[in-house]
């Protein structure tokens, strides 16, 4: 009887001492899932702020697309609004000129210079082809 009381009370220290090593690794285990699990968290978090300033980035990238592309756009309209002014401006001149033209006081100047209308005799008559031109390469001399 001595001999399965000391047998039960073998076991039982035996059953507590793999319980206590059981425990302990479980434990562990805990230890190690938690530390992989903040691991998984850390890395995750860092690609989500990774992810988060490529996005802000880009963002920043097309607005900074769009003010150049509005700054353009006003440049462009200054640009047309000038040239609008300018070709106005043209016109009038070329109106003014035009007015200012007196035919009558420039035909009694040639009389009195001399001169007449051209008679039928000294009018000359030249076809040219409607794709010919000339470019100038040079001044022309005033002699």
């Amino acid at each position: 009887m001595q001999n399965d009381m000391a047998t039960v009370i073998a076991e039982r220290c035996i059953d507590y001492y793999y319980d206590k090593i059981q425990e302990e690794n479980l434990k562990k285990y805990n230890r190690i899932q938690k530390k992989k699990e903040l691991r998984r968290k850390k890395y995750r978090t860092m690609g989500e702020v990774c992810l988060l300033l490529v996005m802000i980035i880009l963002c920043m990238s097309i607005i900074w697309m769009e003010v150049r592309v509005r700054d353009q756009a006003v440049q462009v309209a200054e640009l047309q609004s000038e040239l609008n002014s300018i070709t106005n401006k043209n016109a009038d001149a070329k109106k003014r000129l035009e007015d200012a033209a007196d035919y009558q006081w420039i035909e009694q100047e040639a009389k009195k210079l001399g001169m007449t209308y051209p008679s039928a005799d000294m009018v000359v008559y030249y076809d040219a082809p409607s794709e010919d031109y000339m470019i100038q390469t040079e001044e022309i001399p005033e002699d």
